[in-house]
């Protein structure tokens, strides 16, 4: 009953009116303690949508956290799920709601109490016996915000932020998960992919390097624009959209790339005129680039990111889409 109520939940729009009136009537017949993970969700969306006065209340009266300032504030003496209910997060799975109460003292702007008890927190579930799957992935989690945490409230200066600490928090989870940084990694790399194609980066990169040798006379600044495109291009097309621009302009990118480096090779010296005819190239594909730009209205994913299409039950949400 509990997984179909859910996946009903999970179809209603995640408005906070909607999920309250929702859960008011279900906790008729079950406790918010019989449906944490639920109430959770709940609490993440008053966040989400600036009701944290409403977040706070699933905490202190749904999931009776009742944690205060004067309870004891040593964690290290609650390594058991009695140990932290005996500091007020509740006996059921109160490492879980721990984490999330955590997360909503942050957003009310108590962070530094957020950072010491997460990182309490991470020594706590760091110290309890590996057990189930669920438990590494609590961990994984916590080590995770406590890094980002940890760079955040320190507003990025690096020479306040204790960088082992972070890096081994970051190691750590890349251990106990080694799915998560690989989805990680598939994502925002192919989300660049269908962002920027690459006949948009040639034609940026042309512009540019264009701009820095007709008008500043930048040989270096040129060649610093331009070789990362042509290393791009050593590495090979990676799908349809990219081979269909590498059999188009490939052929010629390849050769004006051959007469700079015949300008740059010191035993031929630095013939201008080497140059030029990589330039008379580069304009060509640079025409050519921009009467197709105008086309690219519409892209089709299974050209342009196939990897992407295929992904199916990532353990990570597409950037955008999700909120912690």
């Amino acid at each position: 009953m509990v997984a179909m109520w859910s996946n009903r939940l999970a179809g209603c729009k995640r408005v906070v009116d909607v999920w309250q009136h929702v859960l008011a009537v279900r906790s008729l017949v079950l406790s918010p303690h019989e449906d944490v993970a639920t109430w959770l969700q709940f609490a993440s969306l008053c966040r989400q949508s600036n009701h944290l006065a409403l977040s706070l209340k699933v905490f202190t009266h749904a999931l009776s956290v009742t944690r205060q300032r004067d309870q004891i504030d040593d964690w290290r003496t609650a390594f058991t799920p009695v140990g932290f209910a005996s500091l007020g997060y509740s006996q059921h799975d109160p490492y879980r709601i721990a984490f999330a109460y955590l997360k909503h003292l942050w957003a009310v702007g108590d962070k530094s109490k957020a950072l010491n008890e997460l990182g309490s927190l991470v020594q706590s579930l760091s110290a309890r016996r590996p057990g189930t799957s669920t438990h590494a992935h609590d961990l994984v989690k916590c080590q995770l915000k406590w890094a980002e945490w940890q760079m955040a409230i320190h507003d990025q200066q690096l020479d306040k932020v204790s960088i082992p600490a972070v890096l081994s928090a970051l190691k750590t989870s890349t251990e106990l998960d080694p799915t998560s940084y690989k989805e990680a990694l598939l994502v925002s790399r192919e989300l660049i992919r269908v962002a920027i194609l690459w006949h948009e980066m040639w034609h940026e990169g042309l512009e540019e390097a264009s701009r820095l040798y007709f008008g500043e006379h930048d040989v270096e600044g040129m060649m610093a624009v331009l070789q990362p495109l042509h290393v791009m291009m050593d590495k090979g097309p990676e799908t349809l959209r990219e081979v269909s621009f590498n059999q188009a302009f490939g052929r010629d990118l390849k050769e004006a790339y051959e007469w700079i480096q015949r300008y740059l090779n010191p035993q031929l010296g630095a013939n201008e005129a080497d140059l030029n005819r990589a330039w008379d190239l580069y304009y060509y594909v640079f025409r050519r680039i921009n009467k197709q730009l105008p086309q690219l209205t519409t892209l089709e994913l299974q050209y342009v990111s196939p990897n992407l299409l295929q992904a199916r039950n990532l353990q990570l949400a597409v950037p955008g889409t999700v909120f912690s």
